[in-house]
């Protein structure tokens, strides 16, 4: 829909026939427009009831929506942090895997080296 459409529906809400106001507050609501504020705090106020009824619909539709748009925010935004935690914790896991394996060839290292620094102490030892 074109914005003249929208802007001429805005000002129909403010006509002074009761049915005009009220077909065009049907199709505000049908189009929900983001800058026909200024027309629903008009409405509200409206004479007639079918026209503050239409109103009040509208605006709770968009605060339906904009509570719907923040709660989808908030869950990726959890999502996306759970996500962060469980990489943060397989990098975690997967640091420690590898500093128990250093650990391991070290100490084979050491304990290999030691045994041939004994076998070559006795060595020495039995040839003098």
């Amino acid at each position: 829909m074109l914005r003249n459409d929208i802007q001429g529906l805005i000002l129909s809400a403010s006509d002074a026939d009761e049915t005009i106001r009220q077909e065009a507050m049907s199709e505000l609501k049908s189009l929900n427009p983001p800058d026909a504020k200024e027309v629903l705090d008009l409405a509200l106020n409206d004479p007639r009831p079918e026209v503050r009824t239409v109103a009040t619909d509208i605006i709770v539709e968009k605060v339906i929506e904009e509570v719907s748009v923040e709660s989808n925010d908030q869950s990726y935004e959890q999502s996306i942090k759970q996500d962060d935690l469980e990489v943060k914790k397989q990098e975690i896991i997967d640091d420690r895997k590898s500093l128990q394996n250093k650990l391991w060839i070290f100490f084979a290292v050491f304990g290999i080296s030691s045994l041939i620094f004994s076998i070559l102490i006795l060595i020495f030892m039995y040839l003098m």
